[in-house]
């Protein structure tokens, strides 16, 4: 174990995926500096470089910003972050696949599958009998959540825990700066064009 994950880790704040003060405890940008200041260069690089957007390329060899590819090999242990990146890349697919119109071509979307989750499938499913959107939103979260606790499990005071730690950090920023009132504004304006449609439809037979 090395001191320098020890005392990192040991500083930071525990995370929840609720946070009920609507304030993260540790800002994203504090946390990228606490990393240059504690781990190498390299391990901070890639730190700061953790996407909830994630492509092929990061992971094959085009993206010559991120430490994973192939085409710049490094030293550090990037297991973690390439076992979200593809985790994170079936659950994308999975909803593009659920949201497109049938018979829609989604050849220009979709990314390389390179796992089957059967949790994601089954979420997905159900997220989309939902009315709220937004609801639809935190489901997806909880889920990534979930398989982040799992991947955490098999990491303790190491280089993989920050990354967890970071991508847990930029999901609580991600839900805290929703507006949930223009959330619900826009729900309210789907329903009420569809009644719209619904009326017009009546009037017409």
């Amino acid at each position: 174990m090395s001191k320098e994950y020890y005392y990192l880790i040991s500083s930071l704040p525990a995370l929840t995926i609720d946070e009920s003060n609507n304030k993260a405890k540790i800002s994203i940008a504090d946390f990228d500096d606490q990393c240059r200041a504690n781990i190498s260069e390299e391990e901070a690089e890639l730190i700061e470089q953790i996407s909830l957007t994630p492509t092929v390329a990061m992971l094959e060899g085009d993206g010559d910003k991120f430490l994973t590819n192939k085409n710049n090999p490094t030293s550090i242990d990037t297991t973690v972050v390439e076992d979200f990146y593809k985790w994170e890349m079936h659950l994308r697919n999975a909803i593009a696949r659920k949201r497109a119109p049938r018979n829609r071509d989604l050849t220009h979307i979709l990314q390389y599958d390179y796992d089957f989750h059967a949790e994601i499938e089954r979420t997905v499913q159900n997220a989309y009998s939902m009315t709220n959107p937004l609801d639809r939103e935190n489901l997806f979260d909880n889920l990534r959540w979930n398989f982040l606790n799992e991947l955490e499990n098999c990491h303790q005071f190491d280089f993989g825990f920050l990354c967890v730690y970071k991508i847990k950090l930029m999901i609580v920023a991600k839900r805290l700066s929703r507006d949930i009132e223009v959330a619900y504004e826009c729900l309210e304006n789907v329903v009420e064009n569809l009644q719209q449609k619904s009326n017009t439809i009546a009037e017409k037979s």
